[in-house]
Order: C-alpha cells, then structure tokens, then sequence
C-alpha cells in the first residue's frame, strides 16, 4: 500500500516550521539589521564631527 504525498494539505508540521520561523527568524534577523543601523549612524555622526571640526 503506498501512500501518495499530499503537497497542497497543511500538516502540524508545517504549522509548526512557520512558528518557529515567525517566533525564531524573524527577531533575530531584526536584531541584526538594527545593529548595523546603529552602526551606520554612529559613523554618519562621527564623520560629519570630523567634517564640522576641520571647518
């Protein structure tokens, strides 16, 4: 008896990868966009001191 896969029925596993994704991808990659936006921001004021200060 062979099972034939069903490719368009939701499973509780695929409720439960989107979960983990919603709760533990999600996050983490903000957290990581934010870090660079800090740092961009701290170089964007550091350079335009520099620039200001040689005026």
């Amino acid at each position: 008896m062979e099972r034939l896969i069903e490719w368009n029925r939701v499973t509780w596993y695929s409720r439960v990868l989107a979960l983990v994704i919603f709760l533990g991808l999600i996050p983490v990659i903000s957290f990581y966009i934010g870090g660079e936006y800090q740092k961009t921001i701290k170089y964007l004021e550091e350079v335009s001191t520099f620039t200001n200060y040689g005026a």
